[in-house]
Protein backbone atom coordinates (compact mmCIF):
# COMPACT_ATOMS: atom_id res chain seq x y z
CA UNK A 1 0.00 0.00 0.00
CA UNK A 2 1.63 3.27 -1.12
CA UNK A 3 0.30 5.26 2.06
CA UNK A 4 1.78 2.25 4.50
CA UNK A 5 5.04 2.61 2.07
CA UNK A 6 5.10 6.77 3.06
CA UNK A 7 4.42 5.72 6.72
CA UNK A 8 7.14 3.86 6.96
CA UNK A 9 9.75 6.12 5.37
CA UNK A 10 8.47 8.46 7.65
CA UNK A 11 7.94 7.07 11.17
CA UNK A 12 9.83 3.86 11.02
CA UNK A 13 12.23 4.94 13.44
CA UNK A 14 9.33 6.31 15.90
CA UNK A 15 6.65 3.57 15.79
CA UNK A 16 5.88 0.12 14.53
CA UNK A 17 3.39 0.19 11.37
CA UNK A 18 0.60 -2.13 10.86
CA UNK A 19 -1.84 -2.42 7.81
CA UNK A 20 -5.06 -3.43 8.73
CA UNK A 21 -6.37 -4.27 12.67
CA UNK A 22 -8.39 -3.07 15.21
CA UNK A 23 -7.34 -1.12 18.57
CA UNK A 24 -9.25 -2.73 22.01
CA UNK A 25 -8.55 -1.31 25.80
CA UNK A 26 -9.02 -3.32 29.45
CA UNK A 27 -12.56 -4.05 29.04
CA UNK A 28 -12.53 -6.11 25.83
CA UNK A 29 -14.32 -3.51 23.84
CA UNK A 30 -12.38 -2.90 19.93
CA UNK A 31 -13.06 -0.78 17.83
CA UNK A 32 -13.93 -1.11 14.17
CA UNK A 33 -11.26 -2.22 11.69
CA UNK A 34 -8.83 0.68 11.01
CA UNK A 35 -6.43 0.29 7.86
CA UNK A 36 -3.18 1.47 9.07
CA UNK A 37 -2.17 2.15 12.80
CA UNK A 38 0.88 3.36 13.95
CA UNK A 39 2.21 2.13 17.55
CA UNK A 40 4.96 2.96 19.78
CA UNK A 41 8.33 1.33 19.74
CA UNK A 42 7.64 -0.98 22.77
CA UNK A 43 4.75 -2.77 21.49
CA UNK A 44 4.70 -6.08 22.10
CA UNK A 45 4.52 -8.64 19.31
CA UNK A 46 2.13 -10.97 20.58
CA UNK A 47 -0.46 -8.60 19.85
CA UNK A 48 0.59 -7.48 16.35
CA UNK A 49 0.51 -11.19 15.31
CA UNK A 50 -3.75 -11.07 16.88
CA UNK A 51 -4.31 -8.16 14.55
CA UNK A 52 -5.33 -6.34 17.84
CA UNK A 53 -3.67 -3.46 19.63
CA UNK A 54 -4.24 -1.94 23.41
CA UNK A 55 -5.12 1.59 23.02
CA UNK A 56 -2.46 2.90 24.83
CA UNK A 57 -0.20 1.76 22.32
CA UNK A 58 -1.34 3.41 19.68
CA UNK A 59 -0.36 6.94 18.50
CA UNK A 60 -1.49 7.07 15.05
CA UNK A 61 -4.46 5.56 12.83
CA UNK A 62 -5.06 6.23 9.28
CA UNK A 63 -8.16 5.53 6.93
CA UNK A 64 -7.53 5.36 3.34
CA UNK A 65 -9.87 5.68 0.74
CA UNK A 66 -10.01 5.81 -3.42
CA UNK A 67 -12.40 8.27 -3.26
CA UNK A 68 -13.70 10.13 -0.32
CA UNK A 69 -16.82 12.01 0.02
CA UNK A 70 -19.31 13.06 1.91
CA UNK A 71 -20.79 9.95 3.19
CA UNK A 72 -17.58 7.75 3.27
CA UNK A 73 -15.99 10.54 5.82
CA UNK A 74 -19.36 11.13 8.07
CA UNK A 75 -20.76 7.93 8.29
CA UNK A 76 -17.73 5.78 7.85
CA UNK A 77 -14.29 7.15 8.50
CA UNK A 78 -15.68 9.65 11.84
CA UNK A 79 -17.79 6.56 12.64
CA UNK A 80 -14.10 4.02 12.70
CA UNK A 81 -12.58 6.45 14.62
CA UNK A 82 -15.20 6.85 17.06
CA UNK A 83 -15.12 3.09 17.96
CA UNK A 84 -11.95 3.45 19.47
CA UNK A 85 -12.31 2.38 23.13
CA UNK A 86 -10.20 5.28 25.69
CA UNK A 87 -12.00 3.83 28.54
CA UNK A 88 -10.25 2.99 31.45
CA UNK A 89 -7.11 3.44 30.03
CA UNK A 90 -4.15 1.31 31.18
CA UNK A 91 -1.41 3.86 31.76
CA UNK A 92 1.84 3.57 33.52
CA UNK A 93 3.69 7.19 33.81
CA UNK A 94 7.23 7.81 33.79
CA UNK A 95 7.83 10.93 35.04
CA UNK A 96 10.13 11.38 38.26
CA UNK A 97 9.46 15.23 38.52
CA UNK A 98 6.87 16.66 41.74
CA UNK A 99 4.33 18.58 39.91
CA UNK A 100 1.56 19.08 41.14
CA UNK A 101 -1.52 17.18 39.25
CA UNK A 102 0.94 16.16 36.53
CA UNK A 103 -1.24 13.06 35.88
CA UNK A 104 -3.86 14.17 35.63
CA UNK A 105 -3.21 16.66 33.14
CA UNK A 106 -0.90 14.04 30.85
CA UNK A 107 -4.31 11.65 31.31
CA UNK A 108 -6.31 14.84 29.85
CA UNK A 109 -4.21 15.33 26.96
CA UNK A 110 -4.56 11.68 26.03
CA UNK A 111 -7.62 11.61 26.06
CA UNK A 112 -7.97 14.69 23.96
CA UNK A 113 -4.78 14.05 21.27
CA UNK A 114 -4.39 10.22 21.13
CA UNK A 115 -4.34 8.63 18.76
CA UNK A 116 -3.79 10.95 15.73
CA UNK A 117 -6.43 10.55 13.42
CA UNK A 118 -5.47 11.57 9.42
CA UNK A 119 -8.38 10.53 6.20
CA UNK A 120 -6.63 10.28 3.41
CA UNK A 121 -8.54 9.87 -0.11
CA UNK A 122 -6.49 10.04 -3.17
CA UNK A 123 -9.44 12.07 -4.68
CA UNK A 124 -12.26 13.17 -3.42
CA UNK A 125 -15.04 16.06 -2.87
CA UNK A 126 -13.39 17.79 0.37
CA UNK A 127 -14.86 21.67 0.60
CA UNK A 128 -15.13 24.65 3.24
CA UNK A 129 -19.40 23.24 4.11
CA UNK A 130 -17.24 20.17 5.48
CA UNK A 131 -15.35 22.16 7.85
CA UNK A 132 -18.66 24.18 8.69
CA UNK A 133 -19.88 20.61 9.98
CA UNK A 134 -17.02 19.62 11.56
CA UNK A 135 -16.87 22.72 14.09
CA UNK A 136 -20.80 22.65 14.40
CA UNK A 137 -20.37 19.13 16.00
CA UNK A 138 -17.36 20.16 17.80
CA UNK A 139 -19.35 23.34 19.00
CA UNK A 140 -22.28 21.08 20.13
CA UNK A 141 -20.36 18.29 21.85
CA UNK A 142 -17.33 19.46 22.84
CA UNK A 143 -15.91 15.38 23.80
CA UNK A 144 -16.47 14.91 19.79
CA UNK A 145 -13.47 16.94 19.29
CA UNK A 146 -11.20 14.17 20.73
CA UNK A 147 -12.36 11.50 17.87
CA UNK A 148 -13.02 13.51 14.99
CA UNK A 149 -10.06 13.39 12.67
CA UNK A 150 -6.66 15.30 13.30
CA UNK A 151 -6.45 15.88 9.55
CA UNK A 152 -8.21 15.16 6.40
CA UNK A 153 -6.47 15.50 3.20
CA UNK A 154 -7.71 14.47 -0.52
CA UNK A 155 -4.44 14.17 -2.89
CA UNK A 156 -4.06 17.88 -4.56
CA UNK A 157 -7.04 19.30 -3.55
CA UNK A 158 -7.41 20.27 -0.08
CA UNK A 159 -6.97 19.42 3.32
CA UNK A 160 -9.04 20.33 6.94
CA UNK A 161 -6.85 20.59 9.82
CA UNK A 162 -7.85 20.43 13.57
CA UNK A 163 -6.88 23.13 15.78
CA UNK A 164 -6.07 23.41 19.42
CA UNK A 165 -6.36 27.17 20.38
CA UNK A 166 -4.85 29.81 18.98
CA UNK A 167 -2.88 28.25 15.78
CA UNK A 168 -1.72 29.36 12.68
CA UNK A 169 -3.59 28.07 9.25
CA UNK A 170 -2.91 29.53 5.96
CA UNK A 171 -5.29 31.98 3.65
CA UNK A 172 -5.61 31.38 0.21
CA UNK A 173 -2.90 33.70 -0.59
CA UNK A 174 -0.22 31.88 1.15
CA UNK A 175 0.15 34.18 4.24
CA UNK A 176 -0.58 33.24 7.82
CA UNK A 177 -3.78 34.00 9.86
CA UNK A 178 -3.91 33.43 13.50
CA UNK A 179 -7.41 31.32 14.43
CA UNK A 180 -9.18 31.14 17.54
CA UNK A 181 -12.64 31.14 16.97
CA UNK A 182 -13.25 27.57 15.43
CA UNK A 183 -11.79 24.02 15.56
CA UNK A 184 -11.50 23.20 11.90
CA UNK A 185 -9.96 24.98 9.74
CA UNK A 186 -10.13 23.97 5.44
CA UNK A 187 -7.09 25.21 3.04
CA UNK A 188 -8.16 24.83 -0.50
CA UNK A 189 -4.96 23.50 -2.62
CA UNK A 190 -6.70 25.15 -5.94
CA UNK A 191 -6.00 28.05 -4.32
CA UNK A 192 -2.54 27.22 -2.04
CA UNK A 193 -0.62 25.09 -4.05
CA UNK A 194 1.83 23.76 -1.45
CA UNK A 195 0.71 20.01 -1.50
CA UNK A 196 3.69 19.13 1.17
CA UNK A 197 1.83 21.40 3.56
CA UNK A 198 -0.32 18.49 5.22
CA UNK A 199 2.64 16.03 4.53
CA UNK A 200 4.31 18.29 7.06
CA UNK A 201 1.37 19.12 9.48
CA UNK A 202 1.06 15.35 9.93
CA UNK A 203 4.70 14.52 9.97
CA UNK A 204 4.99 17.11 12.90
CA UNK A 205 2.14 16.14 14.69
CA UNK A 206 2.77 12.65 14.83
CA UNK A 207 6.65 13.43 15.57
CA UNK A 208 5.50 15.44 18.54
CA UNK A 209 3.62 12.59 19.83
CA UNK A 210 6.29 10.08 19.44
CA UNK A 211 7.76 11.73 22.62
CA UNK A 212 5.47 10.43 24.62
CA UNK A 213 6.94 7.12 24.53
CA UNK A 214 9.28 8.71 26.99
CA UNK A 215 6.66 9.87 29.85
CA UNK A 216 4.07 6.20 29.80
CA UNK A 217 3.96 3.13 29.31
CA UNK A 218 1.35 0.21 28.84
CA UNK A 219 0.50 -1.68 31.92
CA UNK A 220 1.08 -4.69 29.77
CA UNK A 221 0.50 -6.91 33.03
CA UNK A 222 -3.24 -5.65 33.18
CA UNK A 223 -3.98 -7.18 29.86
CA UNK A 224 -2.39 -10.34 30.39
CA UNK A 225 -3.35 -10.97 33.54
CA UNK A 226 -7.30 -10.07 32.04
CA UNK A 227 -6.39 -12.85 29.72
CA UNK A 228 -5.63 -15.43 31.74
CA UNK A 229 -8.54 -14.76 34.27
CA UNK A 230 -10.57 -14.82 30.92
CA UNK A 231 -9.18 -18.12 30.07
CA UNK A 232 -9.85 -19.53 33.05
CA UNK A 233 -13.50 -18.77 33.23
CA UNK A 234 -13.42 -20.24 29.99
CA UNK A 235 -12.90 -23.91 31.09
Amino acid sequence: MFIKEVLYDLFSDNFKIYRGGKIVNINNSESDQLDVLLLSKNSIKLFGDKGIYPVESAYGVFSVTATLDHPKLFEGCIKEFKSIPKQNPMIQFLNFIEIPDLEQKMLRYWYERFPFKCVFGFKGDINANWETELNLLAKENPDAKSYLPDIIIVNKKGMIRKLYGKEKALKADGTELTISDKDFHYTDFKKYNNYGAAINILAKELYDLSHWQYNFAVQYQSYFKKDLIDDINSF
